[in-house]
């Protein structure tokens, strides 16, 4: 029988962490879910590392984690739940595996040092729902392409450096998605292939 665990609300303790930065692998052993505010408000690492096994980040999980300048996310995570990483303020960059399906509302809201975006999924869905990316203060360029793509209400509103975004073709939009952002914001629709 395969044991499956899930790291859970406020579970994660300062041991946890030294174990983490230590040895990742006995940390993330067996874990396939993330769960609600694990990581909540824990300021003591920079850099963290989502293993391939990793399906689900849940609602709050590193919720104002402060000091989180870099995650790396692997293949396999399919959804990052509702507020997961708002409140990043040293988040500089998000590059998403082609396995993500559903992006829940203000997601990485408030990353106030997140410059860049890179969201690239072949043929596959994705779902951003409401003010997922919503005041990144310093957000300058976003690239998602994909199939069949949705951004919904909000999800770039008050970001004023934004400048270029990329997306596909038949990318789906609210009229509201680029609120109050730079008004010289270039939007630029491609071809899946050439964007890749």
């Amino acid at each position: 029988m395969e044991k499956i665990r899930k790291v859970e609300l406020h579970q994660v303790r300062p041991s946890d962490i030294e174990l983490l930065k230590n040895n990742p692998d006995e940390f993330w052993k067996d874990v396939t879910e993330i769960g609600s505010s694990a990581f909540e408000c824990v300021d003591n690492f920079e850099k963290i590392t989502i293993p391939s096994g990793i399906e689900k980040i849940e609602e709050f999980a590193f919720y104002r984690s402060k000091n989180l300048r870099q995650v790396g996310f692997s293949e396999g995570l399919l959804s990052i739940g509702l507020q997961a990483f708002l409140g990043c303020k040293s988040l500089e960059m998000l590059k998403l595996p082609k396995s993500v399906r559903s992006l829940s509302e203000g997601s990485f809201r408030f990353c106030d040092s997140l410059k860049t975006i890179d969201i690239s999924l072949g043929n596959e869905r994705l779902l951003i729902m409401d003010e997922a990316f919503a005041d990144c203060q310093n957000l300058e360029s976003v690239k998602i392409l994909g199939k069949d793509v949705f951004i919904s209400s909000k999800v770039f509103a008050n970001c004023p450096n934004l400048k270029l975004v990329t997306i596909s073709k038949n990318t789906l939009y609210m009229s509201n998605t680029f609120e109050n952002c730079n008004e010289n914001l270039e939007i630029k629709s491609v071809d899946l292939e050439e964007g890749v």
